[in-house]
């Protein structure tokens, strides 16, 4: 009897286990459900909150401003990056389709959404009154902020450096400085750039303009662009501080952590430093005045910057090779032998038969070949100093009484433009053709180049057809793919040599002195010497190889140069030179050549004159030409 009344008991409390356990969920469902109810119309709340925004932006015309496009790195050739971490409607991109993704994705989806676009967020918010999100919680952009304060931003421009193809036109970037939470000044560059490493040249052309390559977009301590550009590469530094308030930064340093969180590919021709710089500029203050030319070039930013009146000022970082150069131009050839020897034996000149403004101008040639071999490491840093020391001590005059300045002309804001047309008229064989030519970027070596810090060409796919006035047909005449040459003067401090690469079809002789179209490539060098700041000599000897009908050949071709940059505004030009084939169908082409360019003020018109004459044996051939070309 007890054993069958445990067993009811036990029976009885399951039972009553089970309907409490029951109840419990029948009474638990109800405020779950209620919950439910709550979140729904809290989402449908949002939706609506939403949907009221994106109608609000599509009247306000939000899409086509054109700081949104701006935020989405968007131009006339359409969106520029394209990734669905950047681009919320990828698979549909528009101006509209993006806003509103945008717009969903910050309100609707989860609370850190706003870290990945601050800036969208920032400048949605302004235009369209919307609600506020917390940002002070986006951990990367509070540390930039704090790391890399940004009470002035400036532009800067590294001049152009022909022996690498990524910086060949000249690089732009960003500077940022300020001071940080510690209370420290920090100076940082904002620059996107990517590997141009290695000697394949068409390769890496193919790869940077069809395929892409990876772009980096780096931040990094200033100084150690200085020491890059100024030092490593002597090239030419322009900062131009911009007139941007405490909003504009703040806005333009939000969307440089969302370009941070991307991944970017580089195009050479069209998306490379000058877009992105310009992208991020006309985030912060507007879009500047159209394009030009036929893509953006550093050069461009600059000068859009100044048009949209950002820049308050110029400030020129000039590299000690060009210093030294700059301060030998008045100095007599025993000077600056004398300042040499004295400097490399870390001895101090002798004053005594020197004017005090003379050896003021010794002594800062010193002091800038001292700093050049220290850049060269070819004096230690301690033994520099010190004797560094000793060279102010003992100058007759204060080294800043040497107010010397590179001319206002080699600033970027006053260059030529970068792309241009020919029309000409060329007699050869007896037969007038009209000649067409566009350069789509750069300049020749008969162009006006003052504003460089040598005599250079720079020439990227340039197209050159003639038509024949008698037979009115066309043809090819020159398709150049690269062609650069730097004729840098040699300096008894510094040395330079001159130099050149090209490839790409042009007009060569055959055995029997006809002409026919051939694919070359070819390399030289050589020395260049400067007479009188206004005649340069030049010696070079080039190499290559053709290809014509199928057949490589393998070429010599030694040339002398005399430059002369004359009054007026005028330029001449006359080259002797030699090419010499080096297979079983041997042959010699004697060229002389005189060319004539005049400048007009406006830095955009020039006239072109040309005369050659070109001997295989006793048979000569002459050319001459007259062309017309316009800088756009």
């Amino acid at each position: 009897m007890q054993i069958i009344a445990s067993n009811r008991i036990k029976k009885g409390g399951y039972l009553a286990a089970f309907f409490s356990l029951l109840l419990s969920l029948i009474l638990a469902c109800q405020p779950v459900s209620a919950k439910d109810a709550h979140r729904e119309q809290k989402r449908q709340r949002a939706s609506n909150e939403v949907d009221a925004l994106v109608d609000k932006a599509l009247q306000n015309n939000l899409a086509q401003d054109p700081r949104w496009a701006a935020l989405l790195h968007y131009n006339e050739d359409g969106f520029q990056i394209r990734s669905k971490d950047f681009l919320l409607s990828l698979s549909d991109a528009s101006l509209q389709a993006e806003l509103s993704a945008t717009l969903r994705f910050l309100y609707l989806g989860d609370a850190a959404n706003v870290c990945r676009f601050p800036a969208r967020y920032l400048w949605l918010r302004e235009q369209l009154q919307a609600p506020e999100l917390s940002i002070d919680a986006c951990s990367d952009f509070q540390e930039f902020i704090l790391r890399a304060p940004a009470d002035q931003v400036s532009l800067v421009f590294a001049s152009e450096n022909i022996s690498q193809p990524s910086s060949m036109m000249g690089h732009v970037f960003l500077k940022l400085n300020g001071i940080d939470a510690r209370g420290e000044f920090r100076e940082h560059a904002i620059s996107f750039f990517t590997d141009a490493a290695g000697f394949n040249a068409p390769k890496l052309f193919y790869d940077s303009m069809v395929v892409g390559k990876r772009g980096f977009f780096a931040l990094s301590p200033y100084q150690e662009k200085i020491v890059q550009y100024l030092g490593e590469e002597q090239r030419n530094v322009w900062e131009y501080p911009l007139r941007l308030d405490p909003a504009q930064r703040y806005l333009l340093q939000a969307h440089l952590i969302e370009l941070k969180q991307t991944e970017l590919t580089y195009f050479f021709q069209k998306y490379n430093c000058a877009t992105v710089v310009d992208f991020i500029l006309a985030v912060g203050a507007g879009r500047t005045s159209p394009n030009a030319g036929f893509w953006l070039t550093p050069k461009d930013v600059v000068k859009r910057a100044q048009a949209a009146n950002l820049v308050t000022e110029s400030i020129v970082r000039p590299p000690n090779r060009w210093l030294v150069r700059a301060f030998s131009e008045s100095l007599t050839a025993s000077d600056i032998s004398a300042i040499k020897t004295a400097v490399e034996q870390l001895q101090v000149p002798d004053a005594s038969v020197q004017d005090q403004q003379s050896q003021a101008r010794l002594s800062s040639l010193a002091l800038a070949y001292l700093s050049y071999r220290e850049e060269q490491k070819l004096v230690e840093p301690t033994e520099a100093a010190q004797y560094r020391k000793r060279l102010r001590e003992r100058a007759a005059a204060p080294i800043s009484s040497v107010n010397f300045a590179l001319e206002e002309r080699r600033n970027p804001l006053n260059m030529p433009q970068d792309s241009q047309w020919d029309l000409g008229l060329v007699r050869r064989l007896h037969e007038n053709f009209a000649r067409y030519t566009l350069t789509p970027a750069s300049h020749h070596l008969e162009d006006d180049n003052r504003s460089y810090a040598n005599e250079s060409e720079l020439v990227l796919f340039e197209l050159s057809i003639l038509q024949s006035l008698q037979r009115r047909r066309f043809l090819i005449d020159q398709f150049t793919i690269y062609s650069a040459k730097s004729l840098m003067p040699h300096d008894p401090m510094t040395g330079g040599v001159s130099g050149s690469v090209k490839f790409g079809l042009s007009p060569q002789f055959g055995k029997n002195f006809e002409s026919k179209q051939t694919w070359h490539a070819g390399a030289g060098i050589g020395l260049s010497h400067r007479w009188m700041q206004d005649i340069d000599l030049t010696m070079q000897v080039e190499s290559g190889v053709s290809n014509r009908l199928g057949s490589f050949q393998v070429y010599l071709q030694p040339q002398l140069t005399m430059l002369v940059r004359s009054v007026f505004d005028m330029k001449t030009i006359l080259s002797v030179s030699q090419l010499s084939t080096m297979d079983r169908d041997h042959y010699s082409v004697r060229s002389l050549r005189w060319q004539q360019a005049k400048y007009f003020e406006n830095q955009t018109w020039s006239l072109h004159a040309s005369i050659q004459r070109d001997w295989m044996g006793r048979v000569a051939r002459n050319q001459f030409e007259l062309r017309l070309r316009h800088l756009f």
